[in-house]
């Protein structure tokens, strides 16, 4: 009844906050035929073009000691998203990023599967955990994933626009907590998420956190994903974003608007030490899992929280 096991807590990250991001990979575009077979046609989104209203509170309570957390979600500026983009609804899978490797890897030792997260990729009984996200990719390697399918990851601001959907919910799906996937993962029997691993030459045993297969969280009568079809945007993995990050930003957005209001296709900060990670995971507060929340981590880091989806631009 053991996953698996290995040497780390589950919800750690690396202990130096920087960790080196590895050289830059280059990929030859998998043939836009054959996309399909990775991702079906029917995992993609058509995003319409629009504007929404980006941001969040000054600050937020939610902390277990109750004390107020700052969040960089402020002010709250218009943000009109000009270029129409198809979307992964599902956050990327470890087959998936399998194929990727497999395809690609052989021309290319730049490109390995990463080590397993805790909760292993096949499960104690040998049945197959190929549809939960990857994780442990740094930002290079999911950007090269993006760029093997013809795309990119998404901006920050093209990530809220869509976990939104025109909505004015806190959380991504049907707008509460009943679909974020934090703290206990209970959409799956308990004894297929018992994990071992060893802390300070102690086993540790823990019951039922972990994330989930993508795309299946959600309430006995409320789908999970939102308007637009989007799944596990509030929880799961937190979620790569293309932009680096400042915490001024959001004042140089609103500083920035032309005449009309909005800031056009904000692309985020021309340099930065961090990159943006959005929509929490499957050991965040749920504070975290807003679709408002920023998070931000040195792009060379891997962890068990970590995982990304993919944006393709339409002409």
């Amino acid at each position: 009844m053991i996953a698996g096991c290995n040497n780390k807590l589950p919800d750690s990250f690396p202990s130096d906050p920087l960790p080196d991001p590895g050289p830059d990979i280059i990929v030859t575009p998998l043939d836009a035929s054959l996309v399909s077979t990775v991702v079906p046609n029917s995992d993609w989104a058509t995003i319409p073009v629009g504007t929404y209203l980006m941001g969040g509170p000054l600050t937020l309570t939610g902390r277990p000691d109750s004390s107020k957390a700052k969040l960089d979600a402020y002010p709250p500026h218009n943000v009109q998203i000009a270029k129409k983009i198809k979307i992964m609804i599902k956050e990327v899978t470890a087959d998936q990023f399998r194929m990727f490797v497999e395809q690609s890897g052989a021309a290319n030792p730049l490109i390995p599967m990463p080590e397993e997260p805790f909760w292993k990729y096949t499960d104690w009984l040998g049945r197959s955990r190929g549809k939960w996200p990857v994780a442990n990719v740094t930002w290079k390697e999911a950007q090269a994933f993006a760029q093997w399918l013809g795309g990119r990851l998404p901006t920050e601001a093209e990530w809220e626009y869509c976990a939104r959907a025109n909505g004015t919910t806190t959380y991504s799906g049907n707008g509460t907590l009943a679909n974020v996937g934090v703290y206990y993962n209970t959409s799956v029997s308990p004894t297929d998420t018992v994990t071992a691993f060893l802390h300070n030459d102690v086993m540790v045993y823990r019951i039922g956190r972990m994330p989930h297969q993508v795309g299946t969280r959600k309430a006995a009568t409320v789908a999970g994903n939102n308007a637009w079809g989007m799944y596990d945007m509030s929880g799961n993995v937190m979620e790569w974003c293309n932009d680096w990050y400042a915490a001024d930003y959001y004042q140089t957005c609103v500083n920035d608007t032309i005449a009309g209001g909005f800031v056009v296709d904000p692309q985020g900060p021309a340099t930065g030490t961090y990159k943006i990670v959005r929509g929490g995971g499957w050991n965040s507060l749920d504070m975290f899992c807003t679709v408002y929340a920023r998070g931000l981590l040195a792009p060379g880091t891997r962890s068990d929280e970590l995982g990304f989806r993919v944006v393709i631009d339409i002409p």
